[in-house]
């Protein structure tokens, strides 16, 4: 015999939670009456049963309501700190978690690497946080951590920002270009990998090989060719002092003289402030112009 379904509902609402609880299906009446009977119990106390069970149940699902709503108005009141405390925004260098769901928007897949879908998308962060701000809300990482491995792993957004503040935005700004235009034939890591060698060293005019074996980049003899006749640079900074083997081993493995101080500057071939103040005929909203 199907159960039948109770008619009881529970209903919880306010400013954050509107929920309607459905109790459980209610057993059977034969399962009841199998059940009183094996456990001795008369039929004036195995009317009670049923009632006990939905009372329980109603409880239950109440407490569970009850903390659901709690739980969800603290992360409410925590998400609405977090985007909207203009103190921290400003203190930090950006508002980290806009920049992180409007990135993904934004994420340029083409150029995003090996494990990289959390990381492409804060990019912007990085510029928009120094130019408006004056800071970078994650300034002393430059990645280091991964120059432990002994494999490639990918990068993390402190590798971006090393980029950043050595070669300047137009580097990453003109790969990333770079690579939307020929987004039909980066799709797999290794080619998307050996493209974003090749343009670094192209855009910065340097053999950056040596310095992104610190995150052991597979390296083809194609990406070879095309960086192996540039001047090598390679920082000499606070952050490469942090691995001094592994620096060692490399630059002694390239056996030629690297420039390691002041880099050239790549300048962005795009405009960054493309569109801003300047309505086109797609605006959604309504203009000044229009009655509502």
């Amino acid at each position: 015999m199907q159960a039948c379904e109770s008619v009881l509902q529970f209903v919880v609402a306010d400013g954050l939670l509107s929920a309607t609880l459905l109790l459980g299906p209610r057993l059977p009446r034969r399962s009841f009456t199998q059940a009183r009977n094996t456990a001795g119990i008369t039929k004036q106390e195995g009317f009670r049963l049923p009632l006990i069970i939905v009372a329980f149940q109603l409880l239950e699902r109440y407490f569970i309501a009850l903390v659901t709503r709690l739980v969800l108005k603290q992360i409410m009141t925590v998400a609405a700190e977090m985007f909207s405390n203009w103190n921290d925004i400003s203190s930090s260098g950006g508002s980290y978690y806009f920049v992180h769901e409007i990135g993904h928007n934004l994420q340029v897949g083409p150029a995003t690497l090996l494990h990289g879908g959390e990381t492409t998308n804060e990019v912007y962060l990085i510029y928009s946080g120094q130019e408006m701000f004056g800071k970078l809300r994650h300034g002393a990482d430059r990645d280091v951590g991964k120059w432990q491995h002994t494999t490639y792993n990918g990068v993390g957004l402190g590798y971006y920002t090393y980029l950043h503040v050595l070669f300047g935005y137009g580097l990453i700004g003109n790969v990333f270009t770079s690579a939307l235009r020929n987004s039909d034939v980066l799709h797999a890591e290794e080619v998307k990998a050996q493209y974003w060698l090749q343009q670094v060293c192209n855009e910065t005019g340097y053999n950056l090989l040596p310095f992104h074996e610190l995150w052991n980049f597979p390296v083809t003899e194609e990406t070879r060719s095309i960086c192996d006749p540039l001047p090598c640079f390679f920082p000499e900074d606070e952050f490469t002092a942090k691995a001094p083997d592994k620096v060692s081993k490399i630059l002694t493995a390239y056996g030629k003289e690297c420039i390691r101080h002041n880099p050239k500057q790549v300048v962005f071939r795009g405009d960054l402030w493309r569109g801003v103040d300047v309505r086109g005929p797609q605006f959604v909203f309504l203009h000044d112009d229009e009655e509502c």
